[in-house]
């Protein structure tokens, strides 16, 4: 490599006196870069030292940093005339890894970094370096463990700005920079640390078999990612194959005046009383009263809106949720109008954290939107909703609603197009029967579980007003 770069317009007499083939050199690089070759190193027999050859972001040489092996001092020299902006490595990605001396960005190529390598030539990252710095897709740092580190950490945080470096901390108490990881711990743990390290996030979710074989082994463990959790009819769980499933979308479409809530109120019974905990964000529905009067009804299959005088009622309330304690697994947030997603993730977020949700209810998608007729919009949401079914391990269902069309019901015919089709795990359609008013046809029009079966026979419930139940 020494002789490719001293073709560059630097001062070639002091290139031509460098040797790399001394037992010197030999010696350094066994000890400290793994024995590598083809690195823009050479030995010195003027200066008695090791000549690190240092280029700029063009890769046009711009000067020699000499390191002395014995104990002379000062141990660093610089050959005059160099420009002290930086020692760049190119590299053939969109990677950075920024560095604060030339031995740890050739430890960097050496452990197999395939971007580019930048060298701080002080503890600060320079302006001229930080334009370079600011192309990049993804920039890593690795600083040293001491006040050095944390000075060129400052100083990346104060001339990138709102460009996110992502600042990596070495291993082990007693390791103090990147080359003494390679030299303490070995080449292959060096080499592993930057390859996980400085993964990109496109990287990081790109798996191999051996990759997740923990991971896959867990799931196919647990029965309830097979076969899921029963809906309380059978013949809804045979179209799902099974059940509900954690990590799925199920979309419910359906007209307005249809059945939807009536539908979700009696799901949310039949889980809650099977021991699962599920979250209900209503829009429409108050809990006090409409939700909760029809569970109570439902529990004790009894109409309580039919009870007139208060102290039975009341009488009536406590003995039904004493009998029934799985209805405090329901946890009901109330809300008028239009509500930004952000804040449903985040009291989502909360109900798991603080009582361990496995459900989250949504009814329904119109409220969550500022044009329930955007499929933007509604693209947007689809695709926030299905996110969080995997960040906290949920299964969610969402209710969205048709427009009145002549051609009926489809996958299609939801506020918002195919956007909420093309996110769902379970796409379901609701119809009202034509020949009695009490029975509800359950469609499941698509489904991404291979042991589901999508497009067979819708199942028939039937509902029974005084008690507000949907039974098979």
């Amino acid at each position: 490599m020494i002789d490719e770069i001293a073709k560059k317009e630097f001062n070639q007499s002091s290139l031509s006196k460098l040797k790399s083939d001394s037992p010197q050199l030999k010696d350094f690089l066994d000890a400290r870069l793994n024995g590598a070759a083809d690195l823009p190193i050479a030995y010195s027999p003027e200066h008695q030292a090791i000549a690190i050859v240092t280029a700029n972001f063009n890769q046009e040489v711009v000067g020699i940093k000499y390191r002395r092996t014995g104990s002379e001092s000062p141990r660093y020299l610089s050959e005059p005339g160099s420009v002290n902006e930086g020692f760049w490595i190119k590299g053939d990605d969109d990677k950075l890894l920024i560095v604060e001396g030339e031995i740890d960005a050739l430890t960097g190529a050496v452990a197999g970094f395939r971007g580019t390598i930048l060298a701080t030539q002080t503890n600060r990252l320079s302006l001229s370096a930080s334009k370079h710095v600011k192309a990049f897709k993804n920039v890593f740092v690795i600083p040293d463990k001491d006040l050095g580190g944390e000075e060129l950490k400052n100083s990346i945080a104060e001339l990138l700005g709102p460009l996110k470096a992502v600042i990596i901390s070495l291993p082990h108490d007693d390791i103090k920079d990147l080359n003494d990881l390679l030299t303490r711990r070995g080449y292959e743990e060096c080499r592993e640390f930057i390859r996980v390290q400085t993964r990109t996030e496109l990287e990081k979710d790109t798996k191999t078999l051996s990759g997740v074989i923990g991971d896959m082994v867990s799931f196919l463990s647990d029965q309830r990612n097979l076969v899921g959790d029963s809906t309380g009819w059978l013949s809804v769980d045979h179209l799902l194959g099974g059940g509900l499933r954690p990590n799925e979308m199920s979309v419910i479409n359906a007209f307005a005046k249809t059945g939807k809530t009536s539908f979700i109120q009696n799901l949310i019974h039949n889980l809650a009383k099977s021991g699962k905990k599920i979250a209900l964000a209503s829009f429409e529905a108050d809990p006090a009263t409409s939700i909760f009067p029809s569970l109570l009804s439902i529990a004790g299959q009894i109409n309580i809106r039919s009870v007139e005088d208060a102290n039975d009622l009341n009488d009536l309330v406590r003995g039904i949720h004493e009998e029934s304690p799985y209805l405090d697994n329901i946890f009901i947030l109330r809300r008028f109008g239009y509500t930004p997603w952000h804040e449903i993730e985040e009291w989502a977020t909360e109900m798991k954290r603080a009582h361990g949700i496995e459900y989250l209810i949504l009814d329904h998608a119109g409220f969550m939107t500022e044009k329930m007729t955007d499929a933007e919009e509604n693209q947007v949401l689809a695709k926030n909703i299905k996110k969080l079914t995997n960040t906290l391990n949920l299964h969610i269902p969402v209710v969205v609603q048709a427009p009145k069309t002549k051609d009926g019901l489809s996958i299609q015919t939801s506020y918002g197009g195919l956007a909420w089709g093309m996110n769902a795990d379970n796409f379901f359609i609701l119809e009202r029967s034509k020949d009695n008013e009490n029975e509800l046809r359950v469609k499941l029009e698509a489904a991404r579980y291979p042991g589901a079966n999508p497009g067979q026979s819708a199942a028939l419930l039937y509902y029974t007003k005084e008690t507000c139940s949907l039974n098979e």
